[in-house]
């Protein structure tokens, strides 16, 4: 990625590497300061819809995009839906303050930096937190966090 002034937090490689024991694989993108793409829901398609072919997935159907939360200033913005055949991309986007939060969940590996490339391209926001994990595998190191289970002292069940 070349221009990694504006992101933090953890990426899993450049590519998620195909981990037998995992169910999927999963990119969160949070961002502020966004140009005003994020306001324009033909601009959210189109970005979608390049990020499909950019990761060599298939589209299931178009994208759906709409304008909500419009009686809360601070929620206001476009959400955004594209189903994948191996999952699926998900968005909403704040209007006031240019945030984007993304998730990107699929059962077939993909390019981390290609998506973020792609995302600080499009959106050139002025800050951007990502994380990456690997979904489905249930061992207390995996996450970097605990496994609850049904006998846990938090009460947690599985």
């Amino acid at each position: 990625m070349e221009d990694t002034n504006v992101l933090r937090g953890t990426i899993a490689g450049e590519v998620f590497q195909e981990n037998p024991d995992a169910w999927g694989y999963h990119l969160i993108i949070d961002a502020r300061g966004c140009n005003d793409n994020i306001k324009s829901g033909d601009a959210l398609t189109a970005w979608v819809q390049e990020l499909v072919e950019l990761i060599d997935m298939v589209a299931y159907g178009k994208p759906m995009v709409e304008h909500f939360a419009k009686h809360d200033p601070l929620k206001a913005g476009y959400t955004l839906v594209q189903m994948i055949e191996t999952s699926a991309i998900n968005g909403h986007f704040v209007d006031l303050n240019g945030g984007a939060y993304i998730d990107i969940f699929s059962c077939k590996p993909f390019n981390v930096h290609t998506v973020m490339n792609h995302f600080v391209e499009f959106f050139e926001p002025e800050d951007v937190f990502v994380g990456a994990s690997y979904r489905g595998v249930f061992t207390d190191d995996a996450h970097g966090a605990d496994v609850f289970t049904d006998d846990d002292e938090h009460g947690a069940t599985a």
